[in-house]
């Protein structure tokens, strides 16, 4: 097979991009999603926790899926106007996205139970966009089914148990000195309330039985914020022997590349098809995503853990953490609040792992579900776009291995995985 050209490469890309960047389909926002997930970060802006890595890497996260249709000072100023029960207004009463409000005077309802307005956040994410190299001012406007591959190894951080245990703190217990009369506070109420209400618990299951309907799985039932032992279903073994089979390419082809072997090159397009023929299923399992509630049951799972990762954020000053990186600081945070270990979490971050996998599949399923079935399998015109494919993904592709097997002692450069008939139903152990 000829070398793929500039053009050629750049072609891909901009298919990729064109397919992520399409039309967006209805989902529901839910009132206060955008305080949930804002405010608790932008509570650094008054200058109670010091500049750290973590904010970065908490708004990186953000523009994943969201963007915030105002400017930061009118948002600054409409944050300040929280704790002004004459200028907090009802949901009803914001009138546009300029953030122009009626003049009317509002009195006598709960704070906790208003919000600026979903209107002003946004599914408008540039994960796995960004990183093509290729100009584009388009955003991904809706939640994918490589969406629910993040959202499964993020459960893994052990974010929402931490998060759980601030907010049992601030309701029943008050070891933590968080006032309750500022935005912070204000916010975290808000959090409690949807724990009260049952809504974060219903949210949870509801994204577990989503996962289960793509083929993945919790196991156990949930219980509040418990997070329970995950397994290798079909939905995630056929993305495991996808990376398998395409790790089994790059291996023929070094082998091509050192010694120029005619019958390597055969074998490496025999890997191909076997490729396609994963591609193949990755999209027909990828089609359950669609029925139903399973996208706005994933949106509200990826919601609930931003807002934790933010929460833990806001509040590392008044637990006793300083951590620098996200990572750490979650690490830190499991180590305080999860395990009652004081001291400096060791130098291998279980969070990071988790997160970077997390990325890595995410983005892979996206860049090979962008275009639709005819787009890989267009004979030798497909074969060309696929080894393109395989060029641009080998960096994450070796990450990702070297990450998961870290994580969980499973080694996807095993020729079992490359058999069609592998059948996995154990326990994905933690190593970490």
């Amino acid at each position: 097979m000829s070398q793929p050209s500039e053009q050629d490469i750049k072609q891909v890309k901009e298919d990729i991009i064109k397919g992520l960047t399409g039309p967006r389909r209805l989902i529901k926002m839910e009132p206060c999603w955008d305080l949930m997930v804002f405010v608790l970060w932008g509570v650094g802006f008054q200058g109670e926790i010091p500049p750290r890595k973590a904010s970065s890497q908490l708004l990186e996260i953000l523009r994943d899926y969201f963007i915030f249709l105002i400017d930061n000072d009118t948002l600054k100023t409409d944050l300040k106007n929280l704790l002004q029960f004459d200028k907090l207004l009802p949901l009803n009463i914001v009138q546009s996205t300029s953030s122009k409000k009626s003049q009317a005077t509002v009195t006598n309802f709960d704070p906790t139970e208003c919000c600026l307005g979903c209107h002003y956040l946004s599914l408008f994410g540039d994960r796995a966009v960004k990183e093509l190299g290729v100009p584009v001012v388009l955003g991904i406007q809706n939640i994918e089914y490589a969406d629910a591959f993040w959202d499964w190894f993020i459960e893994r951080t052990d974010i929402d148990k931490i998060t759980g245990k601030i907010l049992s703190d601030l309701e029943f217990e008050g070891k933590f000195p968080i006032h309750y009369d500022n935005p912070l506070g204000l916010i975290s109420q808000i959090m409690i309330n949807e724990i009260n209400k049952g809504n974060s618990s219903r949210r949870k299951q509801r994204a577990a039985k989503s996962l289960k309907a793509i083929g993945m799985r919790l196991d156990n039932d949930y219980a509040g914020l418990k997070i329970s032992d995950m397994q290798i279903t079909p939905g995630m073994k056929i993305v495991l022997q996808l990376v398998a089979k395409i790790e089994d390419y790059y291996n023929y082809r070094r082998v091509v590349q050192t010694i120029e072997a005619i019958a390597g090159q055969k074998i490496s397009q025999q890997t191909i098809g076997s490729i396609r023929t994963s591609i193949d299923l990755l999209k027909r399992a990828s089609e359950n995503f669609r029925y139903g509630t399973n996208a706005y049951n994933t949106l509200a799972s990826i919601v609930w853990k931003i807002a934790g990762l933010c929460l833990l954020y806001a509040t590392s000053k008044q637990i006793g953490l300083s951590q620098d990186r996200l990572e750490d600081l979650v690490d830190a945070g499991r180590n305080t609040l999860l395990l009652n270990r004081i001291g400096t979490p060791s130098d291998k971050s279980k969070t990071k792992i988790y997160i970077d996998c997390a990325n890595d599949m995410r983005d892979l399923i996206l860049h090979i579900l962008s275009v639709d079935e005819t787009y890989w399998n267009d004979g030798t015109e497909g074969d060309k776009r696929i080894q393109i494919l395989l060029d641009i993904e080998e960096p994450r592709i070796e990450r990702l291995i070297a990450n998961f097997k870290e994580a969980t002692g499973i080694d996807l450069t095993d020729k079992k995985w490359l058999r069609e008939e592998v059948v996995v139903s154990h326990d994905l152990p933690n190593k970490l």
